[in-house]
């Protein structure tokens, strides 16, 4: 074997084009890493290259979420292999990314074929691993990367997000739920905002730290005059003056860290 072929699809975040990236360069395994911005490209390019691989982000524009990309995968599995055999389609491989990692969306993505499931973010070297075992047949995980520990986390940090209204499809958003995970697992990041919690968010989503902290400046302005002002106020209030009309980042990440760690008994 020459190398595998791999076709990734990108995320609005940017992990896909990021994640194809990390392969390419281990040539010797990932032969031809190919990446689609739309769900339509990516049935194209599936028709065309018929990879061994198929990295599908459940956000991918035009794929209409977890039924899209499940109605993708069965299509893709019957159709024959590269040299036109017959139940090709048993020995490639289907790797599904979404943001969200809850048990029901993990044993649906399973149930209709899928051989991994990433949440993102993620590490992209654990990542590339695994998927060069997948291919590889050296050793097939047989569970998420992320543990079900920080999966919990993830989706209690989501629930309290939409709890207050934070618009979901703020860029803000994304960067809060990273920003207050990461305070939950190191409270002490909340002292190195600027120097530190920024930029490792940052770095995660492929942009700049000024552009983190704006955004979820932004995201907390928009969640105080728009979101659910009752739970804004019942948790902010003291937060809150005359001169003051929403809580800081750093106010709004601490105190939602505080609440988390709270309920999860840290």
């Amino acid at each position: 074997m020459q190398g595998y072929s791999v076709l990734v699809s990108n995320d609005p975040q940017g992990f896909g084009r990021a994640l194809a990236a990390a392969m390419a360069a281990d040539p010797a395994t990932f032969a031809h890493v190919h990446i689609a911005s739309s769900a339509l490209e990516l049935e194209h390019l599936l028709a065309e290259l018929q990879p061994h691989l198929l990295v599908v982000d459940l956000a991918l524009n035009g794929l209409g979420g977890p039924a899209g990309a499940e109605r993708l995968a069965a299509w893709w599995r019957r159709r024959p292999g590269i040299n036109g055999q017959p139940g090709a389609g048993s020995s490639r491989r289907l790797v599904v990314v979404s943001p969200l990692g809850d048990d029901t969306l993990v044993a649906q993505v399973f149930s209709w074929g899928a051989d991994y499931f990433i949440v993102r973010p993620f590490d992209l070297s654990i990542a590339v691993a695994r998927l060069r075992e997948l291919l590889t047949g050296t050793r097939v995980p047989p569970r998420p990367a992320r543990s079900h520990r920080l999966r919990e986390l993830e989706s209690r940090v989501i629930r309290h997000l939409e709890e207050l209204g934070v618009p979901p499809h703020y860029k803000g958003r994304a960067y809060l739920k990273d920003a207050i995970a990461m305070v939950v697992e190191d409270r002490d990041l909340i002292t190195r905002v600027t120097k530190e919690l920024y930029p490792r968010i940052a770095s995660l989503h492929q942009t700049s730290a000024f552009k983190v902290e704006r955004s979820i400046r932004h995201a907390i302005e928009s969640t105080v005059e728009r979101g659910n002002l009752d739970r804004i106020h019942a948790l902010f209030t003291d937060l809150m003056d005359e001169r003051r009309t929403r809580p800081t980042n750093s106010a709004f990440i601490a105190r939602m860290a505080d609440r988390i760690r709270a309920e999860m008994g840290r």
